[in-house]
């Protein structure tokens, strides 16, 4: 997982979808890779206001 903000890796996921994001701020873009191709892309907003536990990714 990597932050489009900072340009730095913000997580990981592992092969059962259990993911773990450090380092994350309100305005973050998020996007999700599987090997060199882009999955998809969250905001950060989300996960931080309502202490959410899932991930909507956008395509």
């Amino acid at each position: 997982v990597k932050n489009n903000v900072t340009g730095k890796v913000s997580g990981i996921i592992a092969e059962s979808g259990i993911v773990y994001l450090t380092g994350l701020n309100m305005g973050d873009q998020l996007s999700v890779n599987w090997g060199d191709a882009q999955a998809c892309t969250f905001l950060a907003d989300s996960l931080l206001a309502k202490s959410s536990d899932s991930i909507a990714c956008r395509h």
